[in-house]
């Protein structure tokens, strides 16, 4: 496929959806912050949730250290290298696009809350 740097779709798979989770573990807590300004990054990290089927986080304890956008990067790379069936292509081009997205508004947001 790619001169062997294809990831195996389940190994590919668990990857992105533990970096997925560990966004929004981060950002979650963050959202139900006073000021709301990580509520703007909900709709499309709905659609990561949604994409990747996996239960939306319920915050509680201690939110984990780590920066969401860094995830989100790791993520974006590796659903370009995950190797899928011809009828799962859509699939993955739509999570690209969501991981794009879902950095995006991260990067805009954590740039706004350091000003």
């Amino acid at each position: 496929m790619d001169g062997g740097n294809a990831v195996q779709t389940s190994d590919g798979w668990i990857q992105i959806a533990d970096l997925v989770q560990g966004t929004e573990e981060i950002i979650e807590p963050r959202e139900l912050e006073e000021s709301g300004e990580w509520a703007m990054t909900a709709f499309n990290r709905c659609r990561l949730m949604e994409l990747t089927g996996l239960e939306p986080v319920v915050p509680y304890g201690e939110v984990p250290d780590g920066e969401p956008s860094l995830l989100l990067e790791e993520a974006a790379k590796a659903v370009v290298r995950i190797a899928v069936p011809p009828e799962r292509v859509g699939w993955r081009l739509s999570l690209a696009e969501a991981l794009q997205c879902a950095l995006a508004d991260v990067r805009m947001v954590s740039g706004a809350c350091d000003v």
